[in-house]
Order: C-alpha cells, then structure tokens, then sequence
C-alpha cells in the first residue's frame, strides 16, 4: 500500500484518507473509493472527483457531517450502500449521466428539520427517457408529504 498526500492507495483504489485538510481534490489515476475510506471525517466540507473515478463504495463518505459540496466524477458508475449516509450539510449533489447503480441508503439519514433546506439532487438525466439507477428509491423522495430530497431532471453542469 501507498500513501501519498494522506491518501493510503492499494493499486486504484482509495483505501483511506487520514488527512485533515477541508477541502480535497482525488486525483485522476483513482478508480474506486473504498469502504469508507473517508467515513467519519469531521474537517471534511469540500472534495472534487477526478475523472477517473468510476466506483463509489459503501459508506465511503458515511458520518462526514461537516460535508458540505462534493463534485462526483463525470464517469462514475456506482454510488455503494450509504455512502453519503448522516452527512447533514450536504445540500446539493449532481448525478452525472453515467450512474447505473445507487446502494441502498446512499442518501441515508439527510432528513430536515423544519425550515432547513432540502437537499437538492440534480441528475443528468431526462426522467421520461431514461432507466433510473438501479437502486433509486423513491423513500428519498418522502413519503406521505415528507419530502426531504428534491430532486431536479435534465441538469447540465
């Protein structure tokens, strides 16, 4: 294993992240974010995805509560289970076209009080045309008028 800027690499794979920078760029030669390999980190708010990032595991970015805008590569593929779980300041994420696969509780537990804001997922994608990710769940959406997660189709970034 590497480690290289805080970042504990096995061959593409992000293993762990133990630095406490705010803001962090993952670089383009990373495929996959392994299990939870940011899960629970308290300094993180920012992190902009190289493109290179095909694959999201589980609870990668779980209990980041202090995450606030996140960037996803535009050739990410899958999004694993909970891996945006309890990160109550993320309030806007854009799903690129490329998406095929959402975990189960990827978006887990972002539930708001009254008068906060939503968070605001932007998809690439056109709804009508398009099969939704395997794994989309409507319980985002909310259910009997709680609705908690907006979501926007047909977005541009």
């Amino acid at each position: 294993m590497d480690i290289i800027d805080n970042f504990y690499v096995e061959n593409t794979t992000l293993v762990k992240y133990n630095g406490t920078e705010s803001s962090v760029i993952i670089p383009n030669y990373i495929k996959t974010i392994g299990k939870g390999a940011f899960e629970e980190n308290r300094f993180l708010t920012t992190v902009i995805m190289g493109n290179g990032v095909e694959k999201i595991e589980d609870n990668a970015f779980a209990y980041c509560r202090s995450l606030s805008k996140i960037a996803l590569s535009s050739n990410l593929t899958v999004l694993g289970k909970g891996s945006f779980a309890w990160c109550k300041n993320l309030k806007k994420i854009f799903i690129p076209i490329s998406v095929v696969k959402i975990g189960d509780g990827a978006f887990e537990q972002l539930l708001v009080q009254e008068g906060e804001d939503k968070l605001l997922i932007l998809c690439e994608v056109r709804k009508p045309l398009f099969r939704l990710p395997c794994g989309w769940s409507k319980r985002w959406l909310g259910e009997n008028g709680k609705r908690n997660i907006k979501v926007v189709w047909d977005c541009m970034i």
